[in-house]
C-alpha cells in the first residue's frame, strides 16, 4: 500500500500535456496580451511622434492586431483576446501619451486630463477592436461546434 493513498486517475504527464497543447494550437493568453499590447504601444509611440496625438493610426492598428489575435488564439484562452484591446489602449495612453502632454499644470493635472480625454476621443476604436475580437471568437466557436 502506498503512503499517499491510492490514485484513482493518473495525472497526465508533461509530454501528454505538450502534445495536447500542440494539437489544439494557437496563441496562449500571455502571447495574445504581449502581441496586442506591444504592437499597440509601438504604433502609439509612432503616432505620438508623427502627429503629437494618439488617434486613428493607433486605433486602426489596435483593430487589426486584435482581429489577428482573436483569429489565432487557442480556444482555451479566447477570453484574453476579447479583454486585451481596452487594456492595450490604456497602456498605450499611459506610456506613449506622455509624449503628447503640455507643460501646463502639474503632473497630476496632466495625467488627469490625458487619460480620460485620450480614451474618450478613441472610444470608438476601443469598442470596434473589442467587438471585432468578440465576433471573431464567436464565429470560431460556432464553426468548432459544427465539426
Amino acid at each position: 500500500m502506498l503512503a499517499s493513498g491510492p490514485r484513482l486517475v493518473p495525472a497526465p504527464s508533461q509530454r501528454r500535456r505538450a502534445e495536447a497543447r500542440a494539437q489544439q494550437g494557437g496563441l496562449g493568453a500571455v502571447a495574445v496580451f504581449i502581441l496586442v499590447t506591444g504592437f499597440t504601444v509601438l504604433i502609439a509611440f509612432a503616432n505620438a511622434i508623427l502627429t503629437d496625438s494618439i488617434g486613428a493610426l493607433t486605433g486602426i492598428a489596435l483593430v487589426v492586431v486584435s482581429a489577428y489575435a482573436a483569429a489565432t488564439v487557442s480556444m482555451r484562452d479566447r477570453f484574453w483576446a476579447v479583454v486585451t484591446p481596452p487594456i492595450a489602449f490604456l497602456t498605450a495612453t499611459v506610456t506613449a501619451g506622455q509624449l503628447t502632454t503640455t507643460d501646463s499644470g502639474g503632473f497630476w493635472v496632466q495625467q488627469g486630463l490625458l487619460i480620460p480625454f485620450t480614451l474618450g476621443q478613441n472610444v470608438v476604436w476601443i469598442l470596434v477592436a473589442t467587438a471585432v475580437a468578440a465576433l471573431t471568437i464567436w464565429v470560431r466557436h460556432r464553426r468548432q461546434k459544427r465539426t
